[in-house]
């Protein structure tokens, strides 16, 4: 068997979510701006923690296919790993289900233990027929967009 290359994938981000990240960046951000003045404390570096966490915990999202796993990752701290073996049927999905994605548009991959992951990348095509050849035993339930 060939060794397949490494393939990295970045995550579509959907206009709205971006759009919802950063009102809520500014909203914080003016809060705490708005707080300092009106009070004098001096929290301001310690209060910009959180609008900074929120962009720590959303970005970087990546799908990195490696010889033997998908390996996903979503912000500085969440990250999971699955072996191909494990996949048992990839589909396309516009869940609104918490996943390791940033748009809508989403491939569902689903485990032999029953477990769904939903990925959003940025070319969800090339992506699929990736997995499907790295996986060759998962079924593809998917109708072409």
């Amino acid at each position: 068997m060939t060794h397949p290359t490494i393939r990295q994938y970045p995550s579509q981000v959907d206009r709205g979510f971006l759009v919802f990240l950063i009102f809520n960046t500014v909203f914080l951000v003016g809060l705490i701006c708005i707080e300092t003045f009106l009070t004098g404390s001096g929290y301001v570096l310690g209060a910009l923690f959180l609008p900074a966490s929120l962009w720590a915990l959303t970005f970087p999202c990546r799908y990195t296919l490696t010889e033997d796993q998908i390996h996903l990752r979503r912000g500085l701290f969440f990250s999971d790993r699955y072996r191909y073996e494990d996949i048992v049927s990839l589909a396309f999905t516009t869940s609104r289900s918490p996943a390791m994605a940033l748009s809508r548009d989403r491939i569902e991959l689903t485990m032999i233990n029953g477990v769904k992951v939903h990925v959003s990348p940025q070319n969800r095509l090339e992506f699929l027929n990736e997995m499907l050849r790295r996986a060759p035993d998962a079924t593809h339930l998917a109708e072409i967009f």
